[in-house]
C-alpha cells in the first residue's frame, strides 16, 4: 500500500515543474524542469503499476493454490518490480541523453507583448 502511495504521489508531483518558467528560473533550469515532468511522471506509475500488479499476483496465486497457505517471498514480488523500473529508467536515460525536451516560450498571435 505505501508503493502505490508513494508512485501516486510522484505521478501528482509531476505537475510542479511544468509551472516553472522564465520568471524564475534560467533557460537552463526551465529544460531541466521540462525533463523532469516526464521522469515523474513515469517514475511514480511504474511504482504504483507494479506495486498493484504485485499484489494481483499473490492474490491470483492464493486462487489457484485451492485456498492453501502459499508462501510468496518479497523476492518472488520484486523481480517484476525492478525488471519494470529498470526498464523504464533505461528508455529515460536515453530519451533524455538523445532528444531531450527543451523549453521554449512561443508568442500567441495577436495577444502583444504578453505571451503568458
Amino acid at each position: 500500500m505505501v508503493m502505490i502511495c508513494i508512485g501516486t504521489l510522484l505521478m501528482g508531483s509531476a505537475i510542479i515543474p511544468l509551472s516553472i518558467d522564465d520568471s524564475i528560473a534560467t533557460v537552463r533550469g526551465c529544460d531541466i524542469a521540462c525533463m523532469a515532468a516526464p521522469w515523474l511522471f513515469v517514475m511514480g506509475f511504474s511504482i504504483a503499476f507494479a506495486a498493484i500488479s504485485s499484489k494481483i499476483w499473490r492474490i491470483n496465486r492464493l486462487f489457484n493454490s485451492g485456498f492453501r497457505k502459499v508462501m510468496v517471498k518479497e523476492r518472488d514480488v520484486l523481480i517484476p518490480f525492478g525488471t519494470l523500473l529498470g526498464l523504464n529508467v533505461i528508455f529515460l536515460l536515453v530519451w533524455t541523453t538523445l532528444d531531450p525536451l527543451r523549453w521554449t516560450r512561443t508568442p500567441i498571435p495577436g495577444e502583444g507583448s504578453d505571451t503568458y
